[in-house]
């Protein structure tokens, strides 16, 4: 949270409202609906065009199927790094 990092040696709370809405009973609610939102945008589009070129390019040439199995390490790695970076434990 920000606020504790700008306060002022504790004299008074800063940002009240970023403490109000971490400590929301539905944080961990959005957080989550929000990390599937986050995989189905940035991943679910890649993983659906790399099938797509699975299923409709018949007698793919081996250099570039070799290709669309790498290319699947970046939408997977980028996942990983999303859900490793998502926030959804609740704060206290």
């Amino acid at each position: 949270m920000l606020g504790p990092r700008l306060g002022f040696g504790g004299q008074r709370e800063l940002l009240g409202w970023e403490t109000e809405h971490c400590l929301n009973a539905a944080r961990r609610r959005r957080k989550r609906a929000q990390l599937g939102v986050d995989l189905v945008l940035f991943c679910g589009s890649s993983f659906g065009a790399l099938g797509v070129f699975w299923s409709l390019a018949a007698p793919v040439a081996w250099p570039l199927l070799a290709v669309s199995l790498i290319e699947t390490a970046a939408p997977v790695l980028l996942a990983v790094e999303i859900i490793r970076c998502a926030d959804t434990a609740r704060s206290s």
